[in-house]
């Protein structure tokens, strides 16, 4: 009988206790390469990426794929970092058991499963030497570790720069390139060891395929091998006992979980929070869609407002607005606000609820009063319009209607405001005794035209018209150019019925067909509208200097434009406001104050709707999101933390 030949007894692999190491340095690499697709990558073009500051981002209307990316891309950072922290506490165990470090590295990069054929001489790498088999299988790690490495890098420094640019220590181009280029580094590496480990493990294939393939199955080899799978099958694997080294392995766990927490926070508090100013400007858009229209409308009825006197200036003209609206009203002003210099307790018109004289509500007047004054002025008509034209305020009235230029705020508002006024809670001027004065003027004309005082009457209803286009070309808030065009309009029907009524039908039909002309004009310029969120935001600093826009539109764009840039894009809210934006605040405030009073206004305009946060009120979300975007003022920070203040103003 023949000895069975004896060969060395082959070596297992992996070694025992390191099967779930097997190969998951590739697994986090790959996991990493992912998140930095989905996560990284799109985050650093909306981020890193200069953008305008009326502008919601790249993506522009579709704002929303940064947060669905971002979401998905986050869970798969984290994924990464997870598996790459258990992996490394397991390498740590594994070395405080016995294990050297650089088994523990080959076993995790075995992702072909063919390391322990590598390290034999096995198969085809029998035709190696084993210098090159250990340099194969160094190439392998330094493969699967520039692959993970950059996979984990990518997320980590990722957040790391964000925080860092949110601290005013990275610059967008700092963050594009930390992230990059050391990613790609590592990347490169591992794809050039990757390649040379495949070009010696081909040419290792390609030599041994030469060889007969019976030339392997050597018979004592086959016999050794079933004995020893014979003996070992009975045998229990020993239990490892535990020392103390892979201290390096666990603090790298430790660091992994960490970078976790750190990518987790900007892109948990900046995605959420980039949806603010979108979403505040898509319902925003309905607010402005009609003004520009009706401010066309009544641009028929220009020519005919009254001559102006130099006498009355635009401080005294604001005087007495802020005493005609408060006309028979008990209306005290509320703090920051100004009393008028003259009160008139008494109401423009009488209580009406035991009877109308007229037949109409005042609404109406100037479409019917001039023609019932004319049909049937009976004694009870009459004494009821001399009754409303005898009211004080109208002397008033005809003054503020030949004013070229009006100040209402140094009129309205005290010199300071108090602390923690804003835009949204500011008071709202009550403009009813202006409307409620229009109409009385209408009756005070009416009167005239009883009385055979044609052109007084004419002059009242023009004095309506100059007053409403006072309001609509010069009030700082929208509420007054819409009360004013308002105004204009009715004074403009009030002039068409009076000429009517006067028998002028040839001015009667001028006054008709130039507002008919002025009506479909304004509506054929309303049909062209801007679509789509991202068109509005953009529009609205070009709306700001646009001088043939609606003055109240413009501080309007203003204010809408401080409130929504700091939270529409990624790049403003980590990097807070660029020069451009600083120049866009000073030529705003170039073209829209005409008077030192307006100046407050201004300042509390350019902190946005909700003004700037009072020192003292941060809120642990206003901290949370102090370590993630841009502090200070003017930026979605503090936008953010303003909402708690809001709980006390409204």
């Amino acid at each position: 009988m023949q000895p069975v030949k004896t060969t060395p007894s082959p070596l297992r692999w992996p070694p025992p206790g390191l099967e779930r190491l097997q190969g998951d340095l590739l697994r986090v690499a790959g996991r990493g390469a992912l998140a930095g697709g989905v996560l990284v990558l799109p985050l650093l073009f909306v981020t890193a990426r200069r953008q305008d500051f009326a502008s919601l981002g790249p993506f522009a209307d579709a704002w929303w794929v940064t947060l669905v990316l971002a979401t998905v891309g986050l869970g798969f950072a984290l994924d990464a970092l997870t598996s790459a922290a258990r992996l490394l506490r397991r390498a740590a165990d594994a070395v405080g058991s016995g294990y050297d470090g650089a088994t523990v590295l080959r076993v995790m990069a075995d992702a072909r499963k063919d390391m322990g054929f590598l390290l034999q001489g096995s198969r085809h790498f029998s035709v190696l030497q084993p210098a090159e088999r250990e340099r194969l299988a160094r190439l392998r790690v330094v493969a699967a570790g520039g692959h993970a490495l950059a996979g984990l890098w990518l997320p980590a420094v990722l957040g790391v720069g964000l925080l860092a640019g949110a601290w005013g220590l990275m610059s967008p181009t700092g963050l594009w390139l930390a992230t990059l280029v050391p990613a790609g580094v590592l990347y490169a590496g591992g794809v050039v060891a990757s390649a040379m480990e495949e070009s010696m493990a081909r040419k290792a294939r390609s030599a041994w395929h030469q060889q007969p393939w019976t030339a392997d199955l050597d018979a004592g080899e086959i016999e050794a091998w079933r004995h020893d799978v014979a003996v070992r099958l009975g045998k229990d694997q020993a239990v490892p006992v535990r020392g103390v080294r892979g201290a390096g392995f666990r603090r790298g766990a430790l660091a992994l979980t960490a970078l976790g927490v750190l990518v987790a926070i900007p892109v948990l508090t900046l995605i959420p929070t980039s949806a603010i100013g979108p979403v505040l400007a898509l319902v925003a858009i309905p607010r402005m869609g009609q003004i520009q229209e009706r401010a066309g409308r009544v641009e028929a009825f220009r020519g005919y407002r009254v001559e102006t006197d130099p006498t009355v200036d635009a401080q005294e003209a604001g005087r007495i607005l802020q005493s005609l609206i408060a006309v028979g009203s008990q209306w005290a002003p509320t703090s920051g606000e100004l009393p008028p210099t003259e009160r008139y307790d008494v109401p423009w018109l009488p209580d009406m609820q035991d009877g109308n004289p007229v037949g109409v509500e005042p609404h109406r007047w100037a479409e019917e009063i001039f023609a019932r004054v004319v049909a049937d002025p009976t004694p009870d008509l009459l004494a009821f319009l001399d009754g409303v034209a005898a009211h004080p305020a109208h002397e008033d009235f005809a003054r503020l209607a030949r004013a070229a230029e009006l100040d209402a705020a140094s009129a309205r508002w005290e010199d300071d405001f108090p602390p923690g006024t804003s835009v949204a809670n500011l008071p709202i001027p009550r403009f009813g005794g202006i409307r409620e004065g229009a109409y009385a003027h209408l009756a005070a004309a009416a009167a005239d035209l009883a009385r055979g005082r044609v052109d007084e009457g004419e002059t009242k209803v023009r004095e309506v018209i100059s007053v409403g286009f006072l309001l609509g070309d010069q009030g700082t808030t929208l509420i007054e150019n819409l009360i004013g065009h308002v105004v204009v309009g009715t004074g403009g029907t009030a002039l068409e019925r009076y000429y009517l009524a006067a028998g002028r039908a040839m001015d009667a039909d001028k006054v008709r067909s130039m507002a008919e002309v002025a009506r479909r004009s304004a509506e054929r310029i309303h049909a062209d509208q801007l679509e789509g969120t991202e068109a509005f935001v953009r529009s609205l600093p070009d709306r700001v200097a646009d001088e043939n826009a609606v003055r109240g539109l413009r501080w309007e764009s203003f204010i809408l434009t401080a409130t929504l840039s700091p939270c529409l894009n990624l790049h403003r809210m980590v990097f807070g406001a660029d020069e451009e934006y600083q120049a866009f605040v000073a030529r705003a405030q170039e073209v829209l104050v005409r008077w030192p009073s307006e100046e407050k206004l201004f300042e509390l305009a350019r902190h946005g709707y909700w003004g700037s946060t009072a020192p003292g009120r941060e809120s642990l979300i206003g901290r949370m999101l102090g370590v993630s975007m841009r502090s200070g003022p003017g930026t979605c920070s503090e936008v953010v933390r303003r909402f708690d203040d809001l709980k006390a103003s409204f």
